[in-house]
């Protein structure tokens, strides 16, 4: 097992230069540092900064798929339920529909301009699409 001063050696660490270039910066991350340690750490100009808790990694649940209807997609029985409560009425999804054969919508900003949806009714379909109710 190598010495604490092996190792400052290995890594030709230079606390302090004589040809005018600035020293080597280092520092030490850890829980605890014995004192003797500490000492020989301050000797060699490396700081000790104490951590005081190890960070576990998050883990991450994976996500439930996806059980928002997608505009693009979705026949017209699932539309009509997933735009209930928007004031978008069944003509429109027709008009959805038949368009959407030859070009499928991007995003909300879009569906809206090109449906020239009032503001009322945007921001109820926002908000389907911010519960993942509706995607695109």
């Amino acid at each position: 097992m190598q010495t604490f001063e092996e190792w400052l050696n290995d890594v030709k660490f230079k606390p302090s230069t004589s040809d005018g270039h600035p020293p080597d910066l280092a520092f030490m991350i850890a829980p605890s540092c014995p004192s003797l340690l500490q000492r020989k750490l301050e000797l060699k100009n490396i700081q000790y900064i104490e951590s005081k808790k190890v960070i576990e990694p998050e883990i991450v649940e994976p996500t439930p798929p996806s059980t928002a209807v997608n505009i693009n997609t979705a026949d017209k029985a699932s539309l009509i339920i997933a735009f209930q409560g928007t004031g978008v009425k069944g003509t429109t999804i027709d008009k959805l529909i038949t368009r959407r054969q030859s070009k499928r919508y991007i995003n909300l900003d879009e569906l809206a301009s090109e449906r020239n949806f009032s503001a009322a009714v945007k921001a109820k379909l926002q908000a389907k699409v911010n519960k993942a109710e509706i995607c695109f």
